[in-house]
């Protein structure tokens, strides 16, 4: 072999090796933790850190002192429930949430608490609740396929009457902010 083809010989060994890391450094990348940005905020203090406590208010460690007695006290129970927020907006928006659920969860206790889809069956009407924010109101559909994080309800007039009900709460709050 001549040194002509040793050098083609290692420059694609060398081809092939590159190839590999970075077949390697891709694997690697798609593995990473897709909320660490989120994670690394913890070692800051550059920065508010709201929360929703346990009886529904949202709190802000907003200096040194409030923010490492939070982190000693609630950060590993919060991280847990991802109940950290960076913006104030986004703990309004998951206490809104958690709200919510929480009446749609008490709504189908008192009124379907038995009924549990049976997904075998893609012919049982599932329906299920969604917010129409074009008619600022609260809707039913029927869904046949699984959906995760979803309350259903047995039947049409059950999801219609826990609408109902939904929508007079929504009234009720609008008119007490006015």
């Amino acid at each position: 072999m001549n040194y002509k083809e040793k050098i083609e010989k290692v420059e694609a060994m060398i081809k092939e090796a590159t190839e590999l890391l970075n077949k390697i450094k891709a694997a690697k990348e798609a593995d990473k933790d897709i909320l660490a940005e989120y994670k690394d905020m913890f070692g800051k203090h550059d920065h508010d850190l709201y929360y929703v406590t346990e009886t529904g208010k949202i709190t802000c460690a907003m200096n040194d002192n409030d923010f490492s007695e939070y982190i000693n006290h609630n950060h590993r129970e919060n991280m847990n429930y991802f109940n950290n927020f960076f913006d104030k907006t986004y703990a309004e928006k998951s206490l809104e949430l958690a709200s919510f659920n929480n009446k749609l969860l008490a709504f189908k206790w008192c009124h379907d608490r038995d009924y549990e889809p049976d997904w075998n069956n893609n012919k049982e009407s599932k329906h299920f609740i969604y917010y129409d924010s074009c008619n600022h109101s609260y809707g039913h559909a029927v869904y046949s396929t699984i959906s995760n994080n979803t309350v259903y309800f047995s039947t049409e007039e059950i999801a219609q009457k826990c609408c109902d009900w939904l929508n007079s709460e929504m009234k009720k709050e609008d008119d007490k902010d006015e």
